[in-house]
């Protein structure tokens, strides 16, 4: 079960790990001291990369833009882009394994990616971001990422790609398999559409939001109509578009406010408002505090 929470502050400001150094994903692991990925060795921090990880744990917790998730057992956990995050527990006694990747690694729109990719809890405002697995699941996907970072780090310069391009299909396959109820072809068909195309707007708001505003905007971009995308996001989220665009912005707002040290006139500015007094009015009215008060009083909600 997920609780609003604060998570632990860096004592600088947040990390933004932007780029995978020219690289379209990676596969890493980390067990106890051997912490060789950003999850476990960093503090509050964030990436523009897709990272699905395999993690077992005695007892620790998962912090997610002010979401807190207490773990204990195997988990598989998916983190989107942007998403600001830590690990917090006795590190000797977490054990992950992690792939990581970009969406350029993947034809997005192959039908055997979207098959899998909508149905994985990235960019889900329904399900939590990670499944619990059992004894003979853990085995399994412990071998698969083991297989694949050993793939991966032996893979000749120009077979890097496709090895971990086919071992993060194999992956989202074997979760399709084994811990994901599949529905009927024709069920499945009518979900995967409506779904690809709000993940695609999701990813393209995560790009976008601090230039784009305007719903139409990303339809344009989209290759679709206003209304169909209105009517699409609001059947798979429950809300609309330019709602979904605005609590962007607020999260952006919150994150800078907790996790950094600029100014609320500052932040207004990155955020592209006119002006100081115009972002705090806006502020105020989505969250009822003043982004001076929300920064002191350390309120997640």
């Amino acid at each position: 079960m997920n609780t609003k929470a604060n998570p632990p502050v860096p004592e600088n400001d947040i990390q933004l790990m932007e780029t995978l150094h020219g690289n379209l994903g990676y596969v890493a692991h980390s067990d106890g001291l051997n912490q060789r990925h950003c999850c476990l060795h960093s503090p509050v921090h964030r990436h523009n990369w897709y990272e699905i990880a395999l993690m077992q744990t005695h007892s620790s917790k998962l912090f997610i833009d002010f979401e807190e998730y207490p773990l204990s057992g195997s988990y598989l956990l998916f983190l989107s882009p942007g998403q600001v995050h830590t690990w917090v527990g006795d590190l000797n006694a977490i054990s992950t394994r992690v792939v990581g990747f970009v969406p350029e690694l993947f034809a997005l729109d192959s039908p055997h990616f979207q098959h899998a990719w909508h149905k994985v809890p990235f960019w889900s405002d329904s399900t939590l971001p990670f499944f619990q697995l059992e004894t003979q699941q853990t085995a399994l996907f412990t071998q698969l990422f083991g297989l694949a970072e050993q793939r991966f780090q032996f893979a000749k310069p120009a077979q890097t790609e496709q090895m971990l391009r086919a071992y993060i299909n194999l992956i989202l396959t074997e979760i399709q398999a084994n811990l994901i109820d599949s529905p009927t072809s024709e069920a499945d068909a009518q979900f995967a559409a409506p779904t690809l195309l709000t993940r695609k707007f999701r990813m393209a708001v995560e790009q976008d939001f601090l230039q784009r505003r305007q719903v139409q905007e990303y339809a344009q971009q989209l290759g679709v109509t206003d209304n169909h995308l209105v009517k699409t996001v609001r059947q798979t989220t429950g809300r609309t578009p330019k709602q979904i665009l605005q609590d962007r912005l607020l999260l952006e707002a919150k994150r800078l406010l907790i996790y950094t040290p600029l100014s609320a006139a500052q932040i207004g500015e990155q955020l592209s408002f006119p002006n100081p007094t115009q972002f705090g009015r806006w502020f105020k009215s989505n969250l009822g505090l003043a982004p001076q008060q929300f920064r002191q009083s350390g309120f997640a909600g």
